[in-house]
């Protein structure tokens, strides 16, 4: 499979709307200013925005201000920007709170997503919104953690089986009280989370983790590369409502690499995670739409990786609409595109073997409704 991209390639990305407002936030000078005109006018800003766009807005405001720009809107956007400034550092204040109950347990931890994207790379607790607070421990650990956090006023869905869950899953969701929201790893992604080879991929996670602190509670963030690459996997996936931060999560990312060794980090972990087609598609479209000004030859080297079968059918699965009839009729075998993701490269007998397996695992406590819509996805 050729690994040429055309535009009708990006359709989950973002909306033509969307776009003009990620310009306007994340370009400078007149291309900014003039994103920014086609967006108001294409978009009611005094009516409801969507829920992906209305996230950005705090990033505009950031964008604007440093460049002088003088617009009725600004108003507004500060008002915005100061709201997200106060919801994060409420919510940094509880996750300093949940890191030192699993400190005081002797578990070590890591900060993912928006957590380390604000430390590391924005550096300012208002331009990146967040909704819940996300921790990697180490996978010996997942069990501890969890009692930790129950003992700790956090309670899990009622319906998971925790023991189940290690082996299928690669995080589980708790709430507080209050409605918090809080995201426990043991794999810092999705992608072959069941076989052991990931295990030792995801080693390379702690050993060039940098030390961060949330609040006054010591603790890590992901290298650079890869964060890039957790943002490229979690995010350019589709959705029915694209999650657009993602790319400005990614420019800014690609922005802050300083050295040609944070390519080959990144290139590494694409090619020890198989996920060359998502990550070379994510790469075109933010080089032709944003300038992100990523080097040639990181395009050469994800050309150069072959492709099978299961990442084929991954990769056509994310579009949303898959254009190949084999591969439309993949996605809708109940479970399939999940298991290849969570099951790595395997022999076909091994992917053929497990299947079952997970199929159950899926169907763990669900009722009536719940197992129509799994059988029979629209």
């Amino acid at each position: 499979m050729s690994l040429q991209s055309n535009n009708h390639d990006f359709n989950g990305f973002a909306t033509e709307a969307q776009e003009l407002l990620l310009k306007a936030a994340l370009l400078r000078g007149e291309s900014a200013k003039q994103s920014l005109t086609k967006w108001m006018a294409a978009v009611d800003f005094e009516g409801e925005l969507d829920h992906g766009s209305f996230r950005l807005l705090p990033l505009l405001f950031h964008n604007l201000k440093k460049q002088g720009v003088v617009h009725p809107a600004m108003d507004r956007l500060k008002g915005v920007y100061r709201y997200a400034w106060s919801q994060n550092h409420k919510l940094f204040q509880e996750l300093s709170k949940v890191l030192n109950c699993l400190h005081r347990a002797r578990i070590s931890t890591m900060v993912l997503k928006g957590a380390a994207l604000t430390l590391r790379v924005y550096k300012n607790y208002a331009i990146r919104p967040m909704s819940d607070m996300d921790v990697l421990v180490p996978e010996r650990d997942a069990v501890a953690a969890f009692e930790v956090l129950e003992q700790s006023g956090w309670t899990s869905p009622p319906d998971r089986c925790f023991t189940k869950d290690l082996k299928y899953r690669h995080s589980i969701d708790f709430k507080n009280e209050s409605g918090m929201e809080f995201d426990l790893h043991w794999h810092p992604i999705k992608d072959s989370s069941m076989v052991a080879p990931e295990k030792k991929m995801s080693a390379t996670f702690w050993e060039t983790a940098a030390p961060v602190k949330v609040t006054n509670e010591p603790t890590l963030a992901p290298g650079l590369p890869e964060t890039l690459f957790l943002v490229i996997i979690h995010g350019a996936w589709f959705n029915i409502e694209p999650p657009i931060r993602w790319i400005a999560d990614a420019i800014y990312l690609i922005r802050a690499f300083r050295a040609e060794t944070d390519w080959q980090r990144f290139i590494l972990l694409v090619k020890n995670y198989n996920a060359h087609l998502r990550v070379f598609r994510a790469l075109v479209y933010l080089d032709r739409t944003y300038q992100a000004g990523i080097p040639g030859h990181v395009f050469e080297e994800l050309k150069r990786m072959p492709v099978t079968i299961p990442q084929r059918i991954v990769f056509h699965c994310s579009l949303g609409r898959p254009e190949n009839k084999s591969y439309a009729v993949a996605s809708k075998v109940p479970g399939l595109v999940d298991y290849l993701r969570v099951s790595g490269e395997r022999r076909w007998i091994d992917l053929a073997a497990g299947f079952p397996g997970f199929v159950k695992y899926s169907m763990y406590k669900k009722n009536l409704k719940d197992l129509v819509r799994y059988f029979f996805p629209k």
